[in-house]
Parts: structure tokens; C-alpha cells; sequence
């Protein structure tokens, strides 16, 4: 049997995905709607968007709210990064160049700050 979603219920699902940036799977799991809904719905409002000046608005705005999140994930990190006492007393590993150094660094805080974003910060290709 066919679900049908009220309007306001798909409009919630489409800004949790392009506004927080949740992945349309955790969506769909949580509210129990299958990925082509979520993403068909996602589509329908990019069409809607062509022809209608505010929804346009209303997007742009999900998109500049997604990067601002996003963008205040990284500072925090990074603040969080340099104020850590621990971590400021192997902060001389980024001048030093000792990939060594960088690599035991990574070892030991990558729970914390996460492998990839490290590797980032010391300029190391994954």
C-alpha cells in the first residue's frame, strides 16, 4: 500500500537534506520513506525552484545555511585543534617537516580530529 506524505512533511525531509545535510539514507531510515521519494521529492523542489522566484530564494538560502554549518564545524575543529594543551606541545611538528612526527601525531589523535581532516592539515595524500 502507497503512503502518501503531506506537504509540509517532504518539504522537512528535503531541508534536512540541503539544509543540514543530512545523507538521504539516514532520511529515510528515520522517517520510513524510500530513497527515490526522498530523492524524487529533493528533484521536485530543484524544478520548483526554476519557476518560482521564492523557492528559489528558499534554496539559496539551504545552500548558504549548509555552508555556513559546515564551515563553523571546521573552525570549531580547528580551535579546538590549537587550544588543546596536549596538542600545542607537538605543535612544532609543523615546522619541523618530520613526516614521522606527523604520522605518530596522527596515530594518536585521530579519534579525536578524524584521520582525513589531519591528514589534511599536514598536507599528506590519503
Amino acid at each position: 500500500m502507497r503512503k502518501n506524505y503531506e506537504p509540509e512533511t517532504k518539504k522537512q525531509i528535503v531541508r534536512l537534506h540541503l539544509e543540514q545535510g543530512r545523507t538521504i539514507k539516514s532520511l529515510s531510515e528515520e522517517y520510513g520513506v524510500s530513497t527515490a521519494s526522498v530523492s524524487n521529492w529533493g528533484n521536485q523542489f530543484r524544478k520548483e525552484c526554476q519557476n518560482n522566484s521564492q523557492a528559489k530564494e528558499e534554496y539559496d538560502s539551504m545552500q548558504e545555511i549548509l555552508k555556513l554549518r559546515k564551515e563553523l564545524a571546521e573552525a570549531r575543529k580547528e580551535n579546538e585543534f590549537l587550544k588543546n594543551e596536549n596538542q600545542q606541545a607537538d605543535y612544532g611538528i609543523f615546522c619541523e617537516g618530520d613526516r614521522l612526527e606527523a604520522y605518530r601525531f596522527i596515530q594518536s589523535y585521530h579519534e579525536i580530529f578524524g584521520t582525513r581532516w589531519l591528514l589534511r592539515k599536514f598536507n599528506i595524500c590519503p
